[in-house]
């Protein structure tokens, strides 16, 4: 790890190294440029150099007399070095350097009156790192970072008492709205108390389910029973029925016997009252 670690920052050393002979090894020579209401003043490449431009990268360059920027190209001999302009009162306006005509490092910007308004630092052609801007005190007012041109973080706004009066937070450069303490903890515990009721709720719909589950189970078992019973019950009520019939059954044959009887008795009679009956006649 320590011997990667090594090789690491020797490479990034020996590209630092390489980019400043570069830099060393380009030829520049000074000019200025007017304008009805300033006049700058850059330094410039002697020659053009040969180089893939990034085509989201702005890029400066001089040509007939005049500084011209486009952005993903170039036609004229790029900026390199100090940059510096001025109003026509000879205030500072801007001021800066250029790197293969790139805006590079700090920049600064004033009014007319000589008044610094803003302070912000490039990198790779956008806005990469502090920012502030200030106001004809010389007072700040806003003071944040960039990231590839856009806010980042926290960027504060300050009062005439240079007491922060607002922290805006950026993300991407978008801002992100802030959340309350209080509203946090009140958030945090209402979601805790909804967890809760949840759980509760779950559990409870759980035993009630177990509940109907354990009574469907009891039904279930007594319908089961519930013929076999019902069954066992005819068969001893069929069981009483055969064993009455079988009771009353020497009584019938009896009481047939016996009317059979009366019946033979009657018969006999009548045939001995019609005998008399003609004996009488004769």
């Amino acid at each position: 790890m320590k011997v990667l670690v090594s090789l690491t920052l020797s490479l990034f050393f020996f590209i630092q190294v390489w980019a400043q002979a570069q830099d060393a090894n380009v030829k520049i020579y000074s000019t200025s440029v007017n304008h009805p209401d300033y006049i700058e003043y850059v330094d410039v490449m002697v020659n053009k150099i040969n180089f893939e431009p990034n085509e989201s990268i702005t890029y400066f360059w001089y040509s007939a007399n005049s500084i011209i920027h486009t952005q993903g190209g170039y036609s004229g001999k790029l900026l390199q070095g100090k940059y510096t302009s001025n109003y026509a009162n000879k205030n500072l306006k801007e001021q800066g350097s250029f790197k293969k005509g790139i805006k590079s490092g700090k920049w600064k910007a004033w009014d007319v009156e000589g008044h610094l308004m803003r302070s912000e630092t490039w990198n790779m052609g956008a806005l990469n790192g502090p920012y502030k801007e200030f106001d004809k005190q010389s007072r700040i007012v806003k003071q944040g970072c960039n990231k590839n041109g856009k806010f980042c973080g926290n960027v504060y706004t300050y009062g005439d008492d240079n007491a922060i009066i607002q922290t805006t937070k950026y993300k991407a450069g978008k801002e992100v709205t802030p959340k309350n303490k209080e509203d946090l903890w009140y958030n945090k515990l209402l979601n805790k108390i909804k967890k809760k009721k949840k759980e509760k709720g779950e559990k409870k719909s759980e035993e009630i389910t177990t509940q109907e589950s354990k009574e469907k189970v009891v039904v279930e078992e007594k319908e089961n029973k519930a013929p076999s019973k019902k069954s066992k019950t005819s068969s001893a009520h069929q069981d009483d029925s055969n064993q009455n019939s079988q009771q009353s059954s020497p009584a019938s044959k009896s009481k047939t016997h016996t009317t059979s009887k009366t019946k033979t008795e009657k018969t006999e009679e009548n045939n001995n009252g019609n005998e008399k009956k003609d004996s009488n006649d004769h």
